[in-house]
């Protein structure tokens, strides 16, 4: 629990909160919580949920609110409502007007939340799979550079 002194220091409590559960193996966990949720049709409680979910779980809350924006306006909801509505009728939905996504928002966001649930853990899957590489093999490196070179 961070002390009330750190949030007046908001540099050494970001470092601090990096820092925490920074394993390959955490960071990844937190990254697919954070695609998966946040590609989820609740924007305004997207963050707070992804940061609740991350402290139940004990994993990195900066880096899984960091890969939702991944999942940002417009290309992840607008596929997501593409597999949802292809899903529900099997066709993609070609016509993007007025009618479409104003006038039937309540089917649109019915099939956000179904194509979310397919886009969401495959994206995030990636999204893990590729956080873990790169810690792993950026911990690797730092190791190997730290030791010293034989004579």
């Amino acid at each position: 629990m961070p002390k009330m002194s750190e949030y007046l220091h908001p540099v050494r409590f970001f470092r601090r909160l990096s820092r925490e559960h920074t394993g390959a193996r955490e960071l990844a966990a937190a990254v697919w919580v954070g695609i998966f949720l946040g590609a989820l049709p609740i924007i305004p409680f997207g963050i707070a949920a992804i940061v609740f979910v991350s402290h139940r779980l004990h994993l990195n809350k900066l880096a899984g609110v960091a890969a939702s924006n991944l999942c940002a306006l417009p290309f992840v909801p607008i596929a997501c409502v593409e597999v949802g509505h292809f899903l529900r009728y099997g066709r993609f939905l070609f016509e993007l007007d007025r009618h479409v996504l104003l006038d039937e928002i309540h089917f649109r966001l019915w099939e956000w939340l179904l194509g979310a649930l397919v886009i969401g853990p495959i994206l995030g899957f990636a999204g893990a799979l590729l956080t873990y590489i790169v810690v792993r093999s950026l911990r690797a490196n730092r190791s190997t550079d730290a030791q010293p070179a034989e004579s």
